[in-house]
This record gives C-alpha cells, sequence and structure tokens, in this order.
C-alpha cells in the first residue's frame, strides 16, 4: 500500500458524526492508520468507524444527488454575482487570446497565472480607453477568484491574499495609485440619502392615491425596514413572505419565511443557512407604514402569478393575476423615485440600505443591535456603510478647539497691581502638562493623578513671573 494512500476515504461524510471530528481530521486519522499509528488512535473513535462501515453508511453520491446539491449552491448565488463573475472571466480571457496565451488558466501553474495577471492587471482598460475605478478593479479581481473557487473549477488557489499572488496584487494597488493621480477621485459605491431628499419622497406618497404610488411605497417601506440589499431577489417576496401581527401589544409586519440574500445562502453549510435578521415594521402614528401595507395587501387578488407580492398594475388600474412586475422595475425603484420627487441625485435601492444602517447608527445602536436588522453576521462589515454627517464633524472640531488651549489667571510681571490677575491664554504641551502633574503628585505623596484631584482640585506652579493655577 502507497505511504500516502488512505485507508478510507472520508471526504463526503459530514462533519461532528464520528467523535466531533472533521472530515480532514478523519482523513488524517486514516493516513495515520496506513501508517501503523493505529494503537495510539483513541478506541472509541475506532468502535465509531466499525459502527458506521457495519450499517453501511459510508456511500458515495448518485450523479443525480451530486446535480442537486451542484444545483443548490449555483441557485445560493446572486444573479448579479454570477453575472459580475461571467465579466471578469470574460474580460481575462479576452486580454490571454489577444496575447497568445493560454486561455485555459483554470489549468496552469500559479507561478504563470500570477505573470498573466500581472500583465492584465497593468494593461486593463475599459472600452473607451480609460482606466477603471478602484471598485471595478477589485470586483473584477473578486470574480476571477470566484471562477477558480467555484464548484466546477475546484481550484486550490488564492489571488487574493496568497503569497503566490502578491506580485500582481501589487499591480493591481499601482493601477489604483495611478488612477488616482490622474485625477480620478474615489467614489462610494452606495451614498447616504439626504433628508430633505427623504422628506420629498414622503411627500410624493402623500400626494397621490395611486395604486401604483401604493405599490412603490411598500416596497420602498420593505426595503428600508427590512434592510434588503438593493436589487437582489425582490421578485422573490411572496404574499406569505410577511404577516401582520403583535408584538409586546404593538401592531406590526413580520417575516414569516427566511429572505435567501447574500447573507443567508442554501448551503450544506449550517452556519450559512442561519437567519439572524430580527427586523419588524411597526406602525406609527404618521404615515404608518403598518397601515400602507395592510391597504395594499387587501387589494391584492386572490391569486397572483407565482404567488408574487407585487403582481403587475394593469392600464385599468387594477393588479393582474396572470403577470409580475418586472425585476428591472423593482430593482431600480429609487431611481425612478430619484427622477419622479426630483432629488438631488439619482439614487439606489441599496441607498436605502446605507441610510437605514446610518439612521442606526446614529441613535445610538450597538453594531450587534444592528446587525440583527441588516442580517449582517460580522458586525466589520456595517462599517463600510457608516458615513460620517456634517454635525459630526463641526461637533470634533468644538471638542478639539475645547481642548487646545488651557485658560487660567497668570500674575503680570508688572508691578502694577490693575494689571495682577488679567485673564491669559497659555499653550502647554501635553509632556510639560504631564511632568507638572508628576511632580505635583510626587510632592503630595499620591500614587495616582485621580487622588490628586481628590486632595486638591487646582494645581499651583511656582516660576520666576508669578504662581499659575491649573484645574485638574
Amino acid at each position: 500500500m502507497d505511504e500516502d494512500s488512505y485507508l478510507l476515504d472520508f471526504q463526503n461524510i459530514p462533519d461532528n458524526i464520528i467523535s466531533g471530528l472533521d472530515s480532514n481530521e478523519l482523513m488524517f486519522v486514516s493516513k495515520e492508520s496506513n501508517n501503523r499509528f493505529v494503537n495510539e488512535l483513541d478506541p472509541q473513535i475506532m468502535d465509531d468507524l466499525n459502527a458506521i462501515l457495519k450499517d453501511n453508511e459510508l456511500k458515495d453520491l448518485s450523479s443525480e444527488e451530486k446535480e442537486y446539491i451542484k444545483r443548490l449552491e449555483t441557485e445560493s448565488i446572486p444573479k448579479s454575482t454570477q453575472k459580475d463573475t461571467e465579466s471578469s472571466v470574460r474580460k481575462f480571457k479576452k486580454f490571454l487570446k489577444q496575447k497568445g496565451f493560454n486561455e485555459n488558466f483554470e489549468e496552469i501553474p500559479k507561478s504563470f497565472l500570477n505573470k498573466y495577471l500581472c500583465l492584465f492587471y497593468a494593461e486593463l482598460r475599459k472600452n473607451d480607453g480609460n482606466l477603471f475605478a478602484p471598485t471595478s478593479l477589485i470586483c473584477i479581481r473578486a470574480g476571477i477568484h470566484r471562477h477558480l473557487t467555484s464548484p466546477d473549477v475546484n481550484r486550490d488557489v488564492d489571488i487574493l491574499h496568497g503569497s503566490d499572488f502578491k506580485r500582481c496584487n501589487a499591480i493591481l494597488k499601482a493601477m489604483i495609485g495611478e488612477y488616482l493621480r490622474t485625477g480620478n477621485e474615489r467614489k462610494e459605491s452606495f451614498v447616504q440619502i439626504e433628508e430633505t431628499d427623504l422628506n420629498k419622497i414622503q411627500d410624493y406618497f402623500r400626494s397621490s392615491n395611486t395604486l401604483s404610488v401604493l405599490q412603490d411605497e411598500v416596497l420602498y417601506n420593505i426595503i428600508y425596514f427590512f434592510q434588503l440589499r438593493g436589487r437582489e431577489n425582490l421578485r422573490l417576496l411572496k404574499k406569505d413572505t410577511f404577516e401582520v401581527g403583535c408584538v409586546d401589544g404593538k401592531k406590526c409586519v413580520l417575516l414569516r419565511t427566511t429572505l435567501l440574500h447574500k447573507n443567508v445562502k442554501a448551503s450544506l453549510s449550517s452556519k450559512e443557512f442561519i437567519d439572524i435578521k430580527k427586523a419588524k415594521m411597526y406602525e406609527s402614528e404618521e404615515n404608518c407604514p403598518v397601515t400602507k401595507f395592510e391597504e395594499y395587501v387587501s387589494q391584492l387578488p386572490i391569486e397572483t402569478k407565482e404567488n408574487t407580492l407585487f403582481p403587475l398594475i394593469t392600464r385599468t388600474g387594477k393588479m393582474s393575476s396572470t403577470a409580475l412586475v418586472g425585476k428591472d422595475k423593482l430593482g431600480n425603484l429609487m431611481t425612478r423615485l430619484s427622477q419622479v420627487c426630483h432629488l438631488s441625485r439619482k439614487y439606489t435601492n441599496h441607498c436605502l440600505r446605507v441610510t437605514g444602517v446610518n439612521a442606526l447608527y446614529q441613535s445610538g445602536l450597538s453594531p450587534a443591535e444592528i446587525c440583527s436588522v441588516t442580517g449582517h453576521k460580522n458586525t466589520l462589515s456595517i462599517q463600510r456603510y457608516i458615513r460620517t454627517t456634517e454635525k459630526a464633524v463641526e461637533k470634533a472640531s468644538h471638542v478639539l478647539s475645547s481642548k487646545r488651549v488651557v485658560t487660567s489667571e497668570i500674575p503680570s510681571t508688572s508691578s502694577s497691581d490693575e494689571t495682577i490677575g488679567q485673564q491669559t491664554e497659555i499653550q502647554l504641551s501635553q509632556t510639560k502638562y504631564m511632568k507638572i502633574k508628576r511632580n505635583e503628585r510626587q510632592t503630595m505623596g499620591c500614587e495616582s493623578d485621580n487622588e490628586i484631584g481628590v486632595k486638591n482640585k487646582k494645581m499651583r506652579l511656582t516660576t520666576s513671573w508669578g504662581t499659575l493655577e491649573i484645574d485638574l
């Protein structure tokens, strides 16, 4: 038997089924067993192995089962992500073909792949000859990486952080720097909606009683309150996705089903399928979103195509039972509202998510509490949504200004009694100030600066020109 072979193949066995070991640990056990270290293994592990073998539970998946799992993995990836991946791969393959290189980059060694990516990043341009924006460059790299690590290719490479690809990533950073040096500005992918624009949108909703505007308002409220991801899976919202209920005596709209999105995927991994989203839409006194939702649902046909929550509104002003609102119309809600409401700029649906996160952040909610609304599993993920407000910048300036100087009464060197006690500003560096505090602490026999504040609210410093008292 080959020294590097395995007695048993555990790659397809679920994790934690045998004494809490995962498949990699079991493969290691099998290899070590072949290397005559069986006697050192835990007897319980061997008992578990024998039991599974006896019951014939270890078996490979059929072709139909593998195809089913592959389809689940594909469907779990958002359509937009799939398109971005395909676009990135097309760009790279087109470049390789133009250079006369091997287009099947999935199979070439890492060293050659690194060199090809170096040239690709350096020469990558838009159709008009201009450089790609930094976010576009990062997305193209991510698309190539997703393709290489997809179930179809299953290549063991990491072009994002792998040590074999340091050179090409350095080239990518250099191209981002070149973009900025040529006078281009780094643009934010998604912006927060201005307060004046939010008011314009609400005024528009209040000014019309048409069914189409009511449908837009309900969609707007669902994206905002439930913190949905822009265009993602809006067409999958069904009549039974939400329900009206009461929590602690307060009426609200609740989620009845788990919404598949970027943070919740149809996967064999239980971690991927856990949804921490606890968002609800509570009633309010003014322009109540729950009332609007109930009004809208009451006008839905008994049956809609695919049980959709957003059927097409016909020319007669009624909802169709055989047609759905197009995914582009749903995905471009904020773009349409930007034009109709004459907003200050063109927004996207994802701007509602950014606006909601900032509203929660500015109200004092913790990152964990915000994640329970947005569905993010990592609190660090919401940091890229946080935008600094002008009020925060002004507050920071006032704080820095207040700490810039220390005001105290400084006796004048003049012999005139009239000038003694005049107010004077003196700037003390942190080093000198701490030295003064340290000397005072030693003089008073205190162990800490806080103890000085308890014993003496003022610090006295005698100099050649007089006495300086500093409030602690």
